[in-house]
């Protein structure tokens, strides 16, 4: 420790006897801390670098969504599948429909009671293509439908079962307005003919595609039940009183051609 001399002049001490000196000890001042040296770097840069590194893909295997680095984007459900949706018109009805490859051949999906009776159905593609519709088929027993197109790209059809709490995208002509939206959302619930889903989606997204995170489709947006009833006391308090979605699945089906 080191210590200083500090002169301490007593009044009572006679003039003519010198002064005495007396020993303080002081606590020296801690040294500053070392400076640290300037930061140069590009912080965009370093940050880049870091992410950079980083390959994001939804789901396990090869998909439409993997081999894509991230984008920094939320929407790359809308960018993988946006080439194979169609607004679907017919009569006073505006809903969805999606390019789906089974075997060799190519199908444009929606639900049947959008086209059901209508003679006159327009399907566009985002990029302002009208598809030229071929035969129409109706699945037995389920509310969908499908017409024969040409060769083009096309969405893949899951195999197996979806999972409960699996994440999952709706893409459709929400409101009927024209317009393909995203609404996200996860499976709530699974059956043999139809699942369970709160992606909220709304009129004009019948027909949908409920796609997973490989861009593969699991079923097709199909109708919303009002289950409110605030008589029924079991269901007070639960998700099972009010707005419940379904949506229709693809497999085992049998179709026939329309009549």
């Amino acid at each position: 420790m080191l210590t200083a001399l500090v002169l301490a002049v007593a009044p009572s001490v006679p003039a003519q006897q010198p002064a005495r000196m007396s020993a303080v000890p002081v606590r020296a001042k801690p040294a500053p801390p070392p400076r640290r040296p300037a930061v140069t770097a590009d912080f965009g840069a370093t940050i880049s670098n870091i992410f950079g590194s980083i390959r994001w893909e939804w789901g396990d295997g090869p998909g439409l969504f993997s081999g894509e680095a991230f984008r920094s984007k939320r929407h790359d459900a809308f960018d993988a599948a946006k080439n194979m949706l169609a607004v679907v018109v017919s009569g006073p009805n505006a809903a969805t429909g999606f390019v789906l490859r089974e075997g060799n051949r190519t199908w444009l999906y929606t639900n049947a009671h959008v086209v059901r009776d209508r003679p006159v159905v327009r399907a566009t593609m985002l990029d302002g293509t009208t598809l030229a519709l071929g035969a129409r088929e109706y699945a037995v027993g389920r509310d969908l439908a499908r017409f024969a197109i040409a060769a083009r790209p096309a969405l893949e059809l899951r195999p197996g079962l979806p999972g409960v709490g699996e994440r999952v995208t709706v893409l459709g002509n929400s409101d009927g307005r024209g317009v393909i939206t995203e609404i996200n959302g996860r499976i709530l619930g699974v059956g043999p003919a139809e699942i369970e889903i709160d992606a909220a989606f709304t009129a004009g997204n019948s027909g949908s595609p409920v796609i997973d995170t490989r861009g593969r489709v699991v079923a097709v947006a199909s109708y919303l039940r009002n289950c409110r009833n605030d008589r029924d006391w079991s269901k007070r308090n639960t998700r099972f009183n009010g707005v419940r979605r379904f949506a229709l699945r693809l497999g085992g089906l049998r179709w026939e051609p329309a009549k």
